[in-house]
């Protein structure tokens, strides 16, 4: 018996020893599918005038790398499988109209840009958005601005290049979102004029003008179109009559019985905190924009679901999927909830058809 013991304690010690083996890990599923409306919204816009711009999705790139920058696909999103089978993990998505790597003349990107997490087994679905990833930026230059800085034009830079933008030039020029350098060339080297940061799918006129006895003043004037069509997605949807968008349901607080469209962006809000993606833990309430991108609280509404049936087929613990969805509601708005303008005592709701 003693002899017995000494082997099992050495085989128990050897075991204890052992590196801990990896629990199973089943591969995961990755679908795509487009937010329709937000693909619509550009369709026929006048202002990109000589830009080349066709919204065939088919022939968008798509592109999925993990985290790590293992590729998955890189190619045509026509030409992509049913079905991409991955390992659980992160995986970055975009589609692209088109690559965008230095500034240029008529060239606008749209697409998504997203990042996700597959975990073991899971099939995940992927809805992609559309938006202009670029800035667009007009130059309008005074005759006395082009006195006192003779030449052929101005310098225009980002990050990733710089870019000669002529006095005689009536084509819009695109960049990088984030920090754009106007300069002046000289002999002697580069004079800075102006210095600005930009954000995705701004489009920015500036009106550069030389007042004698001053450097020089600016005037920065945004074209709000471009936003205004990215951001409320009415124009794809059958909506009820008098239905408005959260944005502008702020100027509606304290009335009742007011019909309000949005998106679903998230849940498990506070004070301080808004969870834009499961899992969620609060069935209560849920978060509704005018854009599936709106962040600013300001312009988000926060919606009370009443206890039964409605709490039921709407709570965001039961039914993920729902976030980017668009939603109707009619009830009261309150000045805040969770520290959001909110929508309480509501009865009845609609998603709505697309066109």
């Amino acid at each position: 018996m003693k002899k017995y013991g000494i082997i099992l304690f050495w085989a128990l010690a050897f075991a204890s020893c052992q590196p801990l083996q990896p629990e199973s890990q089943e591969p995961c599923r990755l679908d795509f599918k487009m937010d329709r409306n937000s693909w619509s919204v550009y369709a026929g816009e006048k202002g990109l005038k000589g830009a080349s711009l066709v919204l065939d999705t088919n022939q968008f790139i798509l592109k999925v790398y993990s985290v790590s920058g293992e590729k998955i696909y890189d190619g045509k999103y026509g030409k992509r499988p049913a079905s991409l089978t991955v390992s659980p993990g992160a995986y970055d998505v975009s589609l692209l109209s088109s690559e965008f790597t230095a500034p240029g003349y008529e060239c606008p990107q749209f697409g998504d840009r997203q990042t996700i997490v597959a975990l073991s087994g899971e099939s995940v679905c992927v809805e992609l958005f559309c938006s202009q990833l670029n800035t667009g930026v007009k130059l309008n230059c005074t005759e006395g601005f082009r006195k006192q800085f003779p030449g052929v034009g101005l310098k225009l830079s980002d990050s990733s290049g710089v870019l000669l933008y002529r006095y005689d030039e009536q084509r819009t020029a695109y960049f990088y979102p984030g920090k754009l350098q106007i300069s002046y060339e000289t002999a002697t080297g580069d004079t800075v004029l102006l210095v600005k940061n930009t954000v995705a799918a701004q489009m920015i006129c500036f009106n550069l003008s030389y007042t004698s006895g001053m450097y020089s003043s600016f005037k920065v004037v945004p074209d709000t179109a471009r936003s205004w069509l990215s951001e409320y997605f009415n124009a794809g949807y059958n909506l009820p009559e008098g239905a408005v968008p959260v944005k502008f349901a702020k100027s509606l607080v304290g009335l009742s019985h007011v019909t309000v469209y949005g998106y679903i962006i998230g849940g498990d809000a506070t004070t301080t905190t808004l969870r834009v993606g499961p899992p969620f833990k609060s069935r209560t309430h849920f978060v509704i924009a005018s854009s599936p991108r709106e962040r600013n609280r300001n312009d988000c509404m926060a919606v009370e679901l009443p206890t039964g049936e409605i709490r039921d087929a709407l709570n965001l613990v039961d039914h993920p999927t729902m976030i980017g969805k668009v939603i109707v509601i009619t009830g009261d708005i309150v000045e805040n909830y969770y520290g959001f303008m909110g929508l309480k005592k509501f009865k009845s709701y609609q998603f709505p058809e697309s066109f």
